[in-house]
């Protein structure tokens, strides 16, 4: 999450969480969401913590959660080596992750205020951070969230930079990839009467997750009831559904797009709208319930604009609603991406619709 250059002026005198605490409210605002101004001092102990470090003049934004003791999933917005701890005797180099850009670390914190440091080369800087005493969240110190731990930790992260976005104060207790949430039922159900139409049987690609598991006995029973089979596998002439998480999915798709995995038309879950995901899956269509291009939508993009390593994904916009408790469309319809180019140093929001860069989402029906 490195911060835009044109911004770093600003960050002489603001703290990230202040400065992006201004364009929330700001654009949120003029979006009619109604988000309340909150105190611009640090976060609070055993909270998601969205932060500023400054290593060799280089301002970076770094996320931690869920804030509290016990394991804690660490972005920094840089390209680079560095490593990240709670002491420089016990430092933790960051890595890649699939389907997501910047370093990424998972690391032990322990109860109560320490600091955490950052190290590139000879380079250090540091930050104090108060994860709070162990009794005071859900689960104890112990408690480890699943979805942060895995594959997919990328969209727990951008659910969790989403809410902390609007709310100060943001107490993760759980993962997009814990549920089915009603929202992308009805979106999925939807969905499968589109394809029921269609008539065609389909391919259903998903994983071991509690929502995907959910995700694929609602479309299989839909489908189902309306005589339409389920395929074993993909074969070729024959539609795909994908209801993986992130990182699944963006090897499904990258199998697809090079002829290797068999694939008549490409169908997506909702979560799946991210552009890593997406990288290589022009003409893919996925049932939303929002409209990428609302108002809204756009303000909630405008504010990651700031933070140019992670790019918008429909879990990190769900939760930027939620925490500023407007009510989720229940209104589905069928978008189509355009192949999105992905920028080694970053993410290019001066084509495209900030969405996808680089690409555009297209509405390709009316409302479902």
């Amino acid at each position: 999450m490195k911060l835009r250059p044109e911004s770093r002026h600003t960050r002489l005198s603001l703290t990230v969480f202040a400065v992006l605490e201004t364009l929330a409210i700001a654009v949120a605002v003029a979006a009619g969401l109604g988000i309340s101004s909150a105190a611009t001092s640090g976060p609070a102990p055993g909270t998601v913590q969205l932060r500023e470090v400054v290593l060799d003049g280089e301002h970076l934004a770094v996320l931690i959660a869920p804030g509290r003791p016990g394991i804690n999933l660490i972005h920094v917005g840089t390209d680079g080596d560095m490593s990240v701890g709670r002491a420089l005797t016990a430092m933790t180099p960051l890595t890649e992750y699939p389907a997501a850009g910047g370093r990424w670390a998972l690391i032990w914190l322990s109860p109560g205020p320490g600091t955490m440091w950052f190290q590139r080369g000879p380079s250090r800087a540091s930050f104090p951070i108060d994860t709070g005493a162990a009794t005071a969240h859900p689960g104890g110190q112990a408690q480890t969230l699943s979805g942060l731990s895995g594959p997919d930790a990328p969209e727990c992260a951008s659910a969790a930079l989403g809410a902390v976005l609007t709310t100060r104060g943001t107490v993760l207790t759980g993962c997009p990839t814990d549920q089915l949430a009603d929202i992308d039922a009805i979106a999925l159900s939807k969905l499968a009467g589109f394809l029921a139409r269609r008539g065609t049987p389909i391919a259903l690609i998903g994983d071991s997750s509690a929502r995907s598991v959910a995700a694929g006995e609602l479309v299989r029973r839909q489908l189902g009831a309306q005589g339409l089979s389920v395929l074993p596998e993909p074969q070729p002439g024959h539609p795909v559904l994908i209801t993986a998480g992130w990182a699944a999915a963006k090897s499904t798709i990258d199998r697809i797009a090079t002829g290797s995995l068999p694939a008549l038309g490409t169908y997506l879950a909702p979560w799946l709208l991210t552009a890593p995901v997406l990288a290589n899956a022009s003409g893919a269509i996925l049932p939303l319930p929002f409209d990428p291009h609302a108002s809204t939508a756009q303000a909630y993009r405008n504010v990651l604009r700031h933070l140019n390593d992670i790019p918008p994904s429909a879990s990190g916009y769900r939760a930027f609603m939620a925490a500023a408790s407007s009510q989720p469309s229940t209104a589905v319809r069928l978008y189509a991406v355009s192949r999105v180019t992905i920028f080694p140093n970053g993410h290019d929001h001066t084509t495209g619709d900030g969405w996808m860069p680089g690409g555009t989402t297209t509405p390709v029906t009316p409302t479902l």
